[in-house]
């Protein structure tokens, strides 16, 4: 089987220590993962993310973003330096880019303003968005509903959110980001997985962060995706051979 992991921070100081990355590089392709898509955050992260790209570039693939969390006063100058780096080299997306309103409201209109701005590099561009939405779907609908012009595409990374907001998500042509909390016993996102169509789902882990069961707790990595897709298998009483099928082919018509 073979797997793509959609989004991991695997640049995230967690895996810098001593031959940590490079075992973990080596346990995900044991694993059948291909590809890990990673996700930028911000000027920072940038340099962290292109090293580990440098050192895996036939299993790490990069995007260049600016995380809703990282909006806020001064973000038109970070954007501007981001953008110079799309006309140095290529990346696979635009992201992680978005709408965050979970610690506060004071910036959503910068975030909502920085969002335009991502999309529109990504029309240019002609690239997909990866989303991060945290409490504000209904306010990222009403605005992808408003950008979509036929030419905006891409995954909203991390899903969470009711079935009737999966549909609209995928009736606006984007994919839905599927990872470890889809494992999780309290969560209702498996109920919403069981109603959703297998060709607008793609697999991610986010590492470090939200380890699927049996390894919640543990530091998450792209070696866990299997976890993700054998739970997935059982939500659509399905084969997990067809679930890595389907998603890592859905990974590939998105990214290239």
């Amino acid at each position: 089987m073979k797997f793509i992991d959609t989004h991991a921070h695997i640049y995230d100081l967690a895996f810098k220590e001593g031959d940590n990355l490079e075992s973990m590089v080596d346990r995900s392709k044991l694993e059948g993962v291909e590809n890990v898509y990673m996700p930028n955050l911000n000027l920072e992260t940038l340099p962290r993310m292109l090293e580990v790209e440098e050192r895996f570039p036939d299993f790490c693939k990069s995007m260049v973003g600016l995380h809703p969390c990282d909006v806020g006063v001064g973000y038109e100058v970070k954007l501007r330096k981001l953008e110079r780096w799309l006309e140095k080299r290529s990346f696979v997306a635009i992201g992680e880019m978005g709408i965050d309103l979970y610690h506060s409201r004071a910036y959503e209109k910068e975030q909502v303003a920085a969002f335009e701005i991502q999309a529109a590099w990504a029309r240019a561009y002609e690239l997909p968005l990866v989303i991060h939405c945290r409490e504000a779907f209904d306010e990222l609908l009403a605005l992808l509903e408003r950008l979509q012009d036929g030419k905006l595409r891409g995954v909203i990374h991390c899903f969470t959110g009711t079935l009737e907001q999966a549909r609209r998500c995928i009736a606006l042509g984007f994919y839905l980001g599927i990872g470890g909390i889809v494992t999780y016993k309290k969560a209702t996102l498996g109920e919403v997985v069981k109603e959703l169509p297998l060709d607008h789902l793609v697999l991610e882990t986010d590492s470090p962060y939200l380890a699927p069961v049996p390894k919640r707790g543990r530091q998450n990595e792209p070696s866990y995706v299997p976890y993700i897709a054998g739970k997935v298998a059982e939500l659509k009483e399905l084969q997990v051979e067809e679930v890595a099928a389907a998603t890592t082919g859905n990974a590939l018509a998105l990214f290239g």
